[in-house]
């Protein structure tokens, strides 16, 4: 999604409803917003339940939108400090305007913070954004190789693979990918063993580090070090939400 062209039409939308309630939107944001790995219709319809609800509550005031770009997501902030015609309760159909924006934001990937009462709103919608990010996958088959890449092709994240564990780790230095995948059944190097491997090693013991593997073995994965467990056979869904889960996991204990 071309954020710029979209933060366009929704504030052009949004001057009509702030002209009729005296309100006045200030924006702030750099030149040349990155594009996001966010679906158009999802996110203009987030920023307009936002907007729809923070111009009539601060009618007479001022409406902040400002945009700040991080290394992997665009953050975007609608706020007003202060209602210029006091204290308003929460309406009904105010959150459920709230809540299809938060459900929203969920199923695309994106989150929404929200801080409002009755005398400030502050709402911080946090976008993906289209760069990918990069994910090893170590694992003997190259039929499941082909597979996961077909999984990620169009998303947020770039396989780096490889059917030889012992290059792990010269990948992992060349590429500095966010997550690793790994397989245990592999006839070169036990994968248990390079689990412990990657563990120790200064350049990725603190990555996150998802096993996936025919194996029942979930409790002895997460036993030895791995963050997370998907058992093959594994679908799109589930690998590509296993990932979100740990790049959501970094972001949060990186706060």
């Amino acid at each position: 999604t071309d954020l710029d062209r979209i933060l366009d039409d929704v504030l052009n939308l949004a001057q009509r409803l702030a002209a009729k309630h005296g309100t006045r939107l200030k924006v702030k944001r750099p030149n040349g917003l990155p594009p996001v790995s966010v679906h158009p219709v999802a996110v203009r319809q987030i920023l307009l339940n936002l907007l729809t609800v923070a111009i009539p509550r601060a009618s007479g005031g001022r409406v902040d939108v400002f945009a700040t770009v991080a290394r992997w997501e665009v953050i975007v902030r609608v706020r007003s400090s202060e209602y210029p015609s006091g204290p308003k309760p929460a309406l009904a159909d105010e959150a459920n305007r709230l809540n299809i924006a938060g459900q929203l934001a969920d199923l695309c990937g994106s989150r929404l913070r929200l801080a409002i009462d009755t005398t400030r709103f502050d709402a911080a919608l946090t976008l993906p954004v289209l760069e990918q990010r990069p994910v090893l996958v170590i694992d003997d088959s190259a039929d499941t190789l082909e597979l996961l890449c077909r999984y990620a092709a169009g998303t947020r994240y770039r396989l780096i693979t490889t059917q030889d564990p012992e290059r792990a780790l010269d990948l992992a230095a060349k590429h500095a990918p966010e997550i690793i995948v790994l397989d245990v059944m592999m006839p070169q190097v036990d994968g248990w063993e390079l689990l412990g491997r990657l563990r120790q090693h200064p350049l990725t013991s603190r990555l996150p580090i998802l096993v996936c593997t025919i194996l029942a073995q979930q409790e002895l994965a997460l036993l030895l070090g791995a963050s997370a467990f998907v058992g093959k056979p594994v679908m799109q869904q589930a690998f590509l939400t296993a990932l979100d889960q740990q790049i959501e996991r970094t972001a949060s204990e990186s706060r």
